[in-house]
């Protein structure tokens, strides 16, 4: 990132940015203003970082999403051959983010369920070859859109603490089991913490790492099968705050106020 040493060499024009996540620390004077694609409420609580800076500024979540009718949504589950089974959207990540041991926690999971007698499916997006009767395993999404569908065609979404993923989910009304890395309160960041302000507000379940398949089993469940879903769902609906349209009319604010000065 470009630093200057001194007030003559910033640009000559408007400097703002869109981050994610909490990356805000040693944040150089030259910018403007810092956006932070979370609702403010979620924003605020953040454990990773104490921040007090007027140019920071949470505007709702960015990209805000899509919006599928039931038609969409239907068609995507005759597709995928779900009849009166619940889906579940499965997500750990691709690559070298890809955290196979949850594959595995979910596949148990998803056994024990189905052996208490209820009907589960899982759409799982991976490269990695998974043969079983109740997974559905897509290589790859054509686009961020399809990704989008498919997760809102869901009852739950499962997944690894991504933020991108989570995002989608509250703005799609879909719940969320998510897992974090096991909590360390001596650490100064932590996924862990990311995710913590969207569970404490309701939005989301977390599971550690380390959990047995017999957790995940209870919290699905708990959300798909019970009450749990429905009052996530209410939560959600709360914070689905689209920031595009915030963000152009804070720009053009700064703009009319004649921003930069220098």
């Amino acid at each position: 990132m470009f630093h200057p040493e001194s007030p003559e060499e910033r640009p000559k024009c408007l400097i703002v940015s869109l981050d994610s996540n909490w990356l805000f620390e040693d944040m150089p004077a030259f910018f403007d203003r810092f956006f932070v694609v979370f609702p403010r409420e979620i924003f605020l609580r953040n454990r990773n970082y104490v921040i007090d800076d007027d140019r920071v500024q949470p505007v709702g979540f960015i990209p805000s999403g899509y919006e599928f009718s039931q038609e969409e949504i239907d068609s995507c589950k005759r597709k995928l051959g779900i009849k009166d089974e619940r889906l579940v959207f499965a997500y750990f990540g691709r690559g070298p983010t890809l955290r196979t041991f949850l594959i595995d926690t979910l596949l148990e999971a998803m056994s024990q369920v189905e052996k208490a007698g209820k009907k589960i499916k899982a759409v799982l997006p991976t490269d990695r070859g998974v043969q079983r009767p109740n997974v559905i395993g897509i290589k790859w999404l054509a686009s961020d859109r399809d990704f989008a569908l498919n997760l809102a065609a869901s009852s739950c979404v499962v997944s690894h603490h991504g933020m991108p993923t989570l995002a989608k989910a509250i703005l799609t009304n879909v719940p969320v089991i998510s897992f974090v890395p096991d909590m360390d309160r001596s650490a100064k960041h932590s996924e862990a913490f990311e995710v913590e302000p969207f569970e404490e507000l309701g939005l989301c379940v977390t599971l550690p790492y380390s959990a047995r398949p017999e957790r995940l089993k209870d919290a699905l469940e708990e959300v798909v099968f019970g009450q749990k879903g429905t009052k996530i769902r209410q939560e959600q609906f709360k914070y689905r705050i689209k920031g595009e349209a915030i963000v152009f009319e804070e720009t053009m604010k700064l703009l009319r106020e004649g921003r930069p000065s220098g």
